[in-house]
Formats: C-alpha cells, sequence, structure tokens
C-alpha cells in the first residue's frame, strides 16, 4: 500500500507542477487551424486554450461578440487582421441609407479557466472621443483592478497589473450620448499551472496511474492464505 500511496503523491505533484505557457489569441485563427471569417460569432471555440468569449447588453441579456476585419489595416505588431469587437454587425458605423452609428455591446467579456497572469491586449478604440473601461475581478467576483483608457493610439497594447483574473470586464463607454466602439486584438495570457495540464503532464499522470494498478495487482497476487 505504501507503494500506491507513493505513486499517487507523485502523479499529484505531476499535475500540480504542470509548467504555466504563454497563449496568444488573434481572432485570424481557431484552435484547430480553421480561419475566423469576416462575422464568426466567437464564444467557446478557444475553450481549450482556457478562455471563452461572450457579450452583455444593457438589458443584462448574454449574447455572443464577433469577430471582424473592419476597417482592417496593415498588420503590424499589436493588429493582424481580425479582431473582436463590440458591434453586433462587426462594423462601429453605417453610411446607407445614411451615415449611422450601429448598436454596441455595454460588456465583452472575457472568463478564464483557472485564473489568468500577465494579461495583455491590444486595443483599439475607433473614435477621436472613444473609452473603454477594464474591470478584472477573481473566482469569487471580486474586483482587482480597474482602469479606463482612452482613444487615439490606434492599435495599442494594454496590459494588467494583477494575476489570478477569473473574468475580465470591457465596459463600453457612453460619451455626449452615444456609445463608443473598440475592438481587442493579440490577446496574451498564461494560465494558473495547475488550471490546463499540459500532454506530457497528463501523459505522466496516466503512467503513475498504471503503476498503481501493477502495484494493486502484484499485492493480491502475493497474498497467501495459511491454515492453523
Amino acid at each position: 500500500m505504501r507503494t500506491v500511496v507513493s505513486t499517487l503523491t507523485v502523479a499529484t505533484a505531476l499535475i500540480a507542477a504542470a509548467p504555466a505557457s504563454a497563449t496568444t489569441i488573434t481572432f485570424d485563427t481557431l484552435p484547430n487551424g480553421t480561419v475566423v471569417a469576416d462575422n464568426t460569432l466567437i464564444g467557446s471555440q478557444y475553450a481549450s486554450l482556457g478562455v471563452v468569449f461572450s457579450a452583455v447588453l444593457g438589458t443584462d441579456t448574454t449574447v455572443l461578440p464577433v469577430a471582424t476585419n473592419y476597417s482592417a489595416g496593415p498588420a503590424g505588431p499589436n493588429y493582424s487582421g481580425n479582431f473582436l469587437g463590440n458591434a453586433p454587425t462587426g462594423a462601429p458605423f453605417t453610411t446607407t441609407p445614411v451615415f449611422q452609428i450601429t448598436p454596441r455591446y455595454d460588456i465583452l467579456r472575457l472568463t478564464f479557466t483557472g485564473g489568468a497572469n500577465n494579461i495583455s491586449l491590444s486595443l483599439n478604440n475607433f473614435s477621436l472621443v472613444g473609452r473603454t473601461t477594464f474591470n478584472a475581478y477573481d473566482a469569487n467576483g471580486l474586483l482587482l483592478q480597474t482602469f479606463t483608457t482612452n482613444a487615439g493610439n490606434g492599435w495599442d497594447i494594454r496590459s494588467l497589473s494583477v494575476n489570478n483574473v477569473a473574468r475580465l470586464d470591457l465596459l463600453n463607454n457612453v460619451f455626449n450620448g452615444s456609445p463608443t466602439f473598440f475592438g481587442i486584438d493579440q490577446l496574451n495570457y498564461t494560465l494558473n499551472a495547475s488550471a490546463v495540464p499540459e500532454t506530457a503532464t497528463w501523459g505522466m499522470m496516466i503512467a503513475g496511474f498504471g503503476m498503481m494498478g501493477a502495484a494493486l495487482r502484484t499485492r493480491r497476487h502475493s497474498t497467501k492464505v495459511t491454515f492453523a
């Protein structure tokens, strides 16, 4: 039994020691390599990478945000083509039949599995008066950090200074009665080590359980019955 307990301890330790790896999401492709087309609804497609996307309307209705290449510019270090926007149509403005502002999501929400560290993303407020508020929460709903960014820098990196973020809400602020439009790209983060074990870790864990089974079988076969 001591051997079995030792093996279980090793397997558990392997899971806990799984190294954290940095992840980057560009919204250009899915984890399986599929190209993300314009106006694709994004929800749980990146769940295998530890993050799920949603959007919230003012009525507290949860919907799916849209990946878009609206107003696409040349690719660069902070922008790669497609981005996740807070407009249901993927476009902040329309000109037909007349120029008008399209609807916006009130919140663009990122939910992380097991908590995320070292979060950064590229943000663009597509308006001279645009501004976006970042609210980061832990798994208990405690507000860890909040800040508001203004427009004027094009695609620019915004970084969080807190860790163990379970939910990141990007709020669509209202300026002069009009909601502002923004998009995010180049999302970077590192999941907590125990959140998503790597393939090699799973392999070692399974091998450990195999050793446990072998030890149990050996123990059963070596048991002898004696009579007085």
